[in-house]
C-alpha cells in the first residue's frame, strides 16, 4: 500500500504538476500578452510623439526656408542700393573732378588776367607817363620860342631846364629845334 500510496501520490504530483505547468504557461503568456500590449501601447505613443516632432520641425522648416528667401530678398535689394550708391559717389567724383579741372583753368585764365591787367596797367602808366613828359616837353619848348628875350629871363630858362628833362619825349624835329635854341 505504500506502494501505491507512493504511486497515487506520484500520479497526483504528476497532475499538479501537469496543472501547475499549464497555469505557469497561461501566467507567462498572460505576461508576454501584457508586455506586449506595453510595447504596442508604447510605440503608438512614440510614434505620436514622433509624428507631432515631425510635424514642428516641418513647421519650422518652412518658417526657417520662408526667413532665408526674405533675407536672399533683402540681401538682393540692398545689394541694388549699394550699386545704386558706389554709381551715384562714382558719378559725384567723376563731377567733382570736372569741377576741380575746371577750378584750376579758371585760377590758371584769372592769374593770366590779373598778369595781363597788370601788365596793361603798368603800360598805361608808361603811356600816361610818357604823354605827360611829352605835353610837357612841347609845353616848355612852345613857351621857350614865344619868350623874345632869352638871357635873364626866368621863364625862359624854366622852359628849357623842363625841355631837357623830358628831351626824351621829343620828336626829331622837336629835338632839332631845342638845340637850335640852346645854340643861339
Amino acid at each position: 500500500m505504500k506502494f501505491m500510496d507512493e504511486e497515487k501520490n506520484q500520479q497526483s504530483a504528476d497532475a499538479l504538476s501537469e496543472k501547475r505547468k499549464t497555469a505557469l504557461l497561461r501566467y507567462l503568456a498572460v505576461l508576454f500578452v501584457v508586455a506586449f500590449l506595453f510595447v504596442a501601447v508604447s510605440l503608438a505613443i512614440q510614434m505620436h510623439n514622433s509624428q507631432a516632432t515631425i510635424s514642428e520641425l516641418n513647421k519650422n522648416s518652412s518658417s526657417a526656408l520662408a526667413n532665408a528667401e526674405q533675407l536672399q530678398e533683402q540681401n538682393r535689394l540692398l545689394q541694388d542700393e549699394s550699386r545704386e550708391q558706389r554709381e551715384t559717389i562714382q558719378q559725384q567724383q567723376d563731377q567733382l573732378e570736372a569741377l576741380q579741372s575746371e577750378l584750376e583753368t579758371l585760377r590758371s585764365e584769372q592769374q593770366a588776367a590779373e598778369t595781363q591787367e597788370e601788365e596793361q596797367n603798368q603800360a598805361l602808366n608808361e603811356a600816361e607817363t610818357a604823354l605827360i613828359g611829352t605835353k610837357k616837353a612841347y609845353d616848355a619848348l612852345l613857351t621857350a620860342l614865344d619868350c623874345e628875350t632869352r638871357e635873364g629871363n626866368v621863364t625862359y630858362t624854366r622852359a628849357m631846364e623842363t625841355v631837357e628833362a623830358n628831351r626824351q619825349y621829343l620828336s626829331e624835329s622837336a629835338l632839332a629845334v631845342y638845340e637850335s635854341l640852346l645854340n643861339e
